[in-house]
């Protein structure tokens, strides 16, 4: 191939081309990966902190995602079910129909609090009537398995 009076050729021009941007990437995961993860590291805890902050004014939405943070041990955080049962309890309590869900999966196993299947099925229930699909199964499921526990459950 002949380009403003040189001759390329396509297959040597590409393979060192390939080889600089190889090169390239090499330094830049050698040099920034470090970097990033630390950044990384601090971006988690101050989001964990905004989480908290929020959750402990009030927003149910901040509640719940901080109540995953503990149940799943995310942002470095130690898993913890009792804590994390505190936090969806008051995001569930404030209508989040998700944290209704996983508490009342939580009462079922008997993670973080004593099992109780009828508080369960009472979760499920409000999260089935905000239309929770997920609880709705699980009711299904826990009627399935307990027929006794199909009366209509107390309110909360």
């Amino acid at each position: 191939m002949v380009f403003w009076g040189a001759k390329y050729t396509l297959s040597s021009d590409l393979k060192l081309w390939n080889i600089k941007m190889l090169r390239f990437f090499a330094i830049f995961l050698v040099l920034l990966l470090p970097i990033s993860a630390s950044l990384a590291s601090n971006t988690d805890s101050a989001e964990l902190s905004m989480l908290a902050h929020e959750a402990k004014d009030g927003d149910p939405a901040a509640a719940l995602l901080y109540g995953l943070a503990w149940l799943e041990g995310r942002y470095g955080l130690k898993a913890d079910a009792s804590k994390a049962v505190v936090w969806l309890r008051k995001s569930a309590e404030g209508g989040n129909h998700y944290a209704q869900q996983v508490l009342g999966k939580l009462y079922a196993e008997g993670r973080g609090v004593n099992a109780d299947p009828a508080a369960a099925v009472r979760w499920w229930r409000t999260a089935a009537d905000a239309g929770n699909s997920e609880a709705e199964y699980l009711l299904g499921k826990a009627y399935r398995k307990e027929p006794v526990l199909n009366v209509m459950p107390k309110p909360l």
